[in-house]
């Protein structure tokens, strides 16, 4: 998968980074640090989340401009979507057979569902 979502590098033009399952491991690892501490630093990320850098630079100067109050209301927001049951997918083109949507188990990026 490319960066922004596509499957094909050579159409979208961007580096293939979430072919890397490093980096996509390190931005879960992010989620769960963000789970323990709806308020961490960057620099406690940098700490806890190994390859942190691999996260594409964009995304990780996006999650380190949140404000406490940003990331509070984010956590509020993705904790209510997984209370409805209501997973975020990484995926594009929507549901496959292999990947239906709707069934955290098999969410490709965040296996536990929601964040």
């Amino acid at each position: 998968m490319t960066a922004d979502g596509g499957t094909k590098p050579e159409k979208s033009g961007k580096d293939p980074v979430w072919n890397n399952d490093r980096a996509r491991n390190a931005l879960e690892k992010a989620a769960e640090v963000y789970v323990k501490n709806p308020v961490a630093t960057p620099q406690e990320l940098r700490q806890k989340v190994p390859n942190y850098q691999l996260i594409p630079e964009e995304i990780r100067r996006n999650i380190e401009a949140l404000s406490a109050q940003e990331h509070l209301l984010l956590k509020r927001i993705l904790d209510l979507l997984d209370d409805y049951d209501i997973y975020l997918y990484s995926r594009s083109g929507g549901s496959t057979p292999e990947y239906p949507l709707g069934i955290p188990a098999l969410n490709p990026v965040f296996p536990t569902g929601g964040y």
